[in-house]
């Protein structure tokens, strides 16, 4: 048998075959830097998110702290107002909110809080301004007196886009 003969046999059959198998390796290979890609801004949202949420944290700790240590902070909102939208932009850019001066790291911003007064509860008396709903809980001091003052926090991510707001209660 000449080469020649068994040469013209062949029709192309391992071209083919070849080219289906590189396109399927083709195939999975783009499937895989999809789900890496997506893998990737997943993990950078949860990163985000995890950032504004301490942010927000530490902006909350920071009001608290000087309502603890008996400063009047000088934007608190009086107790009979309009409570503010604290969702909207504009809210957090107002004359009622003070930015947390804090060196955090990771963040665009620092993290701004807004400190509303809801109103005193004397035990002695029974009388309050508000239902406190904290009867039991807590120290209650000398004065018997208790201020109720409603925290709210925003902090902001990495990319300034991503922001969480967080509310406590605070009784002193």
């Amino acid at each position: 048998m000449t080469p020649t003969k068994s040469f013209k046999r062949q029709t192309g059959a391992a071209l083919v075959i070849s080219l289906l198998m590189l396109l399927a390796m083709t195939m999975m290979g783009v499937t895989s830097m999809r789900g890496a890609s997506t893998e990737l801004t997943m993990a950078g949202n949860l990163r985000e998110s995890a950032t504004s949420f301490q942010a927000a944290e530490a902006g909350l700790k920071t009001a608290e702290g000087a309502l603890r240590d008996g400063n009047d902070p000088a934007n608190v909102i009086p107790e009979n107002t309009t409570d503010p939208n604290y969702l909207s932009s504009t809210t957090w850019e107002s004359n009622n909110v003070t930015t947390a001066q804090l060196a955090l790291a990771n963040v665009s911003t620092s993290p701004r809080y807004i400190i509303k007064h809801l109103g005193a509860w004397d035990p002695d008396r029974n009388v309050s301004a508000m239902d406190p709903g904290f009867s039991g809980y807590g120290h209650v001091s000398s004065a018997r007196k208790i201020d109720y003052f409603r925290v709210t926090a925003r902090g902001y991510g990495q990319t300034g886009t991503t922001f969480r707001t967080l509310q406590s209660f605070y009784g002193r």
